[in-house]
């Protein structure tokens, strides 16, 4: 488990790990800065909401094991890619803020993907011209 994820956790159970199952069950969000890690976050099986700031992640891979994220904030990171939104099919909202990421067209494969905002995302033309109005089923913004 990351250390940025252990501390948070320490905090809210009010004593240290050991966590149990139960207790993680019953985490439904986190706020966690400059992680460069997403190890142990499947073990919050009830997780339903999660910001990263300023985080050091090439990719989202793992969040795969969270099957009930609804909604994800990722802002000031070093992603790469957003495919693993494909993989979480819960997402329901997303938010996206200065990245580099230029293809978006993940959001073409989340069905109950309601709302996304893109801040300071430098598109791609494929993107812009192909992805973003093929999104119909989410209102997607930009800043």
């Amino acid at each position: 488990m990351i250390p940025q994820l252990v501390v948070k956790l320490t905090k809210t159970f009010g004593h240290p790990p050991p966590f149990g199952a139960d207790e993680l069950a019953k985490v439904e969000f986190l706020a966690l800065n400059e992680v460069t890690a997403l190890e142990g976050i499947e073990r919050c099986t009830g997780l339903l909401g999660l910001s990263l700031a300023n985080a050091h992640l090439e990719s989202l891979d793992g969040l795969v094991g969270v099957p009930t994220l609804e909604g994800l904030d990722v802002m000031g990171s070093r992603l790469g890619s957003i495919d693993a939104l494909r993989k979480l099919p819960t997402l329901r909202s997303f938010e996206l803020g200065n990245v580099g990421i230029t293809d978006v067209s993940p959001l073409l494969d989340m069905p109950k993907l309601g709302a996304a905002k893109l801040r300071s995302v430098p598109l791609d033309e494929a993107s812009l011209r192909e992805v973003i109005p093929a999104c119909a089923h989410a209102a997607i913004g930009f800043a």
